[in-house]
C-alpha cells in the first residue's frame, strides 16, 4: 500500500497547481529524474517499490500528478468532451480543439522544475507520459539530460491500432465507489496488461490508492482529448539530441510494439528495449528492466558530458557515446551489470 505523506504543491507560473513528491537526495550521483504518468493515472501508480529502486540506483526522484488528475488543478469548468464524437471527427480529418494540449503538459514539467529550482533532469514517462516526455525533450532541449519513453508512441497514423475490445476497455466508466474502482481496474487491465503475466492485486491496489487520494476522473477525458489532437511527432523526434531509451512490452495490446520501434527509429541514436511478455502495464515483474533502461539513459548522458568536457589529443577521435540502436531486456541487463557504479 502507498505510504501516506503530506502532499506537496507547486504553484506554477502558468496558474496550474501541481501536487508532487520527491524521494532521495538532491545531490544524488545520477541527478534529478522526473517521472511522468500516463492517461488518467495519478503519480502513485509509480509505486514506491519502483521509486525506491531508482533512488538506490542514484536518482533524486520527482513524481507528480499531471494537470486534471489526482490532487493537481482540475479543468472541470471546460466540461467533459464526448470522446466517441472526437474520435469520429479525427477520423474525418476535422481539427480538434482540446482544453489543453500535450505541449501544455510538457511545459508543466519545465515549470515544476523551475519551482523546485532544478535546472536539468532526466525524464521518463509511460504511455501518455512518454508522449509528454518526448515533447519536453523537444520543447526544452537544454533542460533534458536523458529521455526514457516507455510503452509510448510517435503518434504516426499508419501504426497499428488496438482492437475494438481494447478500445472499449479503455473507455469503460470507472464507477463511483471504491469497490467499483477495484473491479473495473481489474477488468480493464485484464484486457490491456500482459496476457502472460497478470497480478490482479496490483491493479486493485493502484485503484484503491488513487480513489482514496482523489475520486474524480473526469480529467481523463480531457487528457485523452489532448492525445487525440496531438500531431504526428515522427519528424520532430529527429531533433532530440539527448541519450534516449525506448522501452516497450512485447505483448502490448493498447499501444502495439511497432509504436515503440517507430519511436526508437525516429530519435537519433535511441536504444530500443523490448521486454518479453510485458503488456501495457507497470507490474513489478517489469520494474527491473525499466529501472535498468532509465539508469542506462542517465549514464549515457553523464558519459557523453564527461567525454565532451575531457580534452582530446589532436587528431584522436572521441569514443562514441551512443550504443547500438536495439537490444532485448536480457541484453540490457548484461550491459547494466558491466557498467559498474556511476
Amino acid at each position: 500500500e502507498e505510504e501516506e505523506e503530506e502532499p506537496l504543491f507547486a504553484e506554477l507560473s502558468n496558474g496550474v497547481r501541481v501536487c508532487y513528491d520527491v524521494h532521495g537526495e538532491r545531490d544524488a550521483p545520477l541527478g534529478a529524474l522526473v517521472l511522468v504518468m500516463g492517461l488518467g493515472g495519478q503519480m502513485v501508480v509509480w509505486d514506491m517499490t519502483f521509486v525506491r529502486k531508482l533512488v538506490d540506483k542514484g536518482f533524486f526522484v520527482i513524481r507528480f500528478d499531471n494537470r486534471d488528475i489526482g490532487l493537481s488543478t482540475k479543468f472541470n469548468s471546460a466540461g467533459k468532451p464526448a470522446i466517441l464524437w472526437q474520435l469520429f471527427k479525427k477520423t474525418l480529418g476535422f481539427q480538434l480543439n482540446p482544453t489543453y494540449t500535450l505541449d501544455d503538459m510538457a511545459d508543466d514539467v519545465a515549470l515544476l522544475m523551475d519551482f523546485l529550482d532544478i535546472p536539468t533532469a532526466h525524464i521518463a514517462g509511460a504511455s501518455m507520459g512518454g508522449m509528454i516526455s518526448q515533447l519536453f525533450a523537444l520543447r526544452h532541449p537544454h533542460r533534458a539530460r536523458s529521455l526514457t519513453s516507455i510503452m509510448s508512441t510517435t503518434g504516426a497514423p499508419h501504426l497499428s491500432e488496438p482492437s475494438l475490445t481494447v478500445k472499449l476497455a479503455l473507455l469503460k466508466a470507472p464507477g463511483d465507489t471504491e469497490e467499483d474502482r477495484r473491479r473495473v481496474a481489474v477488468e480493464k487491465f485484464r484486457v490491456i496488461a500482459s496476457p502472460d503475466h497478470f497480478e490482479p492485486e496490483v491493479f486493485e491496489q493502484h485503484a484503491v490508492n488513487q480513489f482514496r487520494r482523489c475520486s474524480e476522473t473526469e480529467g481523463s477525458a480531457r487528457q485523452l482529448h489532448a492525445i487525440l489532437s496531438a500531431p504526428d511527432r515522427t519528424e520532430a523526434l529527429k531533433d532530440i539530441a539527448v541519450p534516449t531509451m525506448v522501452v516497450h512490452g512485447e505483448k502490448d495490446p493498447l499501444i502495439p510494439i511497432d509504436h515503440g520501434k517507430a519511436t526508437a527509429e525516429a530519435v537519433p541514436n535511441a536504444e530500443f528495449v523490448e521486454i518479453p511478455k510485458m503488456g501495457h502495464d507497470l507490474q513489478p515483474a517489469w520494474h527491473e528492466d525499466i529501472v535498468a533502461a532509465i539508469t542506462r539513459a542517465a549514464r549515457r548522458s553523464i558519459e557523453a558530458a564527461n567525454s565532451e568536457a575531457a580534452p582530446h589529443d589532436e587528431g584522436q577521435e572521441a569514443a562514441p557515446s551512443s550504443p547500438p540502436p536495439a537490444q532485448t531486456a536480457e541484453a540490457g541487463e548484461a550491459a547494466e551489470a558491466g557498467e559498474g557504479a556511476a
